[in-house]
């Protein structure tokens, strides 16, 4: 259990990091080929669904809308699975204010 905690907080942190406008996009591609790398061997950033994926997902796919996510398979199901998500469509639908 404390081993996931940490992945969780380790997730937790790095959109935030990242949001606060201070990392390049070289960084911010090394966080995303990380996230790549780790849903290569799970569904969700720490195994099961999370806030790791909830606090994580606004800003992948944001990030995703204007850059290509070459060779990011894993990234990329993940999108599409946390997208499908009944919640996530909810929210979605929310903020677009329909």
């Amino acid at each position: 259990m404390p081993q996931a905690r940490a992945c969780a907080y380790q997730w937790l942190f790095a959109p935030t990091a990242i949001a606060s406008g201070v990392f390049h996009d070289d960084v911010i591609r090394t966080c995303l080929a990380e996230q790549n790398d780790a849903l290569r061997k799970r569904d969700y950033l720490v195994g099961e669904f999370s806030l790791a994926d909830i606090a994580c997902y606004p800003f992948v796919k944001r990030y995703s809308a204007s850059h290509a996510f070459d060779g990011w398979h894993a990234l990329g199901s993940w999108l599409k699975r946390m997208g499908a998500r009944p919640a996530v469509i909810v929210a979605q639908a929310k903020m677009a204010g329909t």
